[in-house]
């Protein structure tokens, strides 16, 4: 429902695979945009580590810039997910490198359009 919300004029492929991810000390995604991918919509991220197991200094944020140089940074700790819209944007991106022993577990999952709807 969320993602009709915001995508009306899109019939999304729900059928998508997603992957687990786990990103361990030393992990890191340096500073990048996606680039071009025809069909793409967004890509949701949803969180599943404890925020015990974080403890402020764990890494692994999600630091998202946008085109107007506002900075956001996102915590991985289970109860939050980023949404990256790729319909209209194309933003740069980075996961800052985990430590401290922190394990940045997450759910991935890009997600395609069938159809533009008429």
């Amino acid at each position: 429902k969320i993602l009709n919300h915001f995508y009306p004029n899109y019939e999304i492929n729900y059928g998508s695979d997603g992957n687990f991810t786990l990103y361990e000390d030393g992990h890191f995604i340096i500073d990048h945009k996606d680039g071009k991918n025809i069909g793409r919509v967004c890509v949701i991220i949803i969180y599943l580590s404890s925020e015990l197991e974080y403890n402020n200094d764990g890494g692994g944020e999600l630091v998202i810039k946008t085109n107007s140089k506002k900075e956001y940074t996102i915590k991985p700790i289970l109860g939050t997910f980023s949404l990256l819209d790729f319909t209209k944007n194309n933003i740069h991106h980075q996961v800052n490198e985990v430590k401290n022993g922190f394990k940045r577990y997450a759910f991935i999952n890009f997600l395609n359009e069938n159809d533009l709807k008429k």
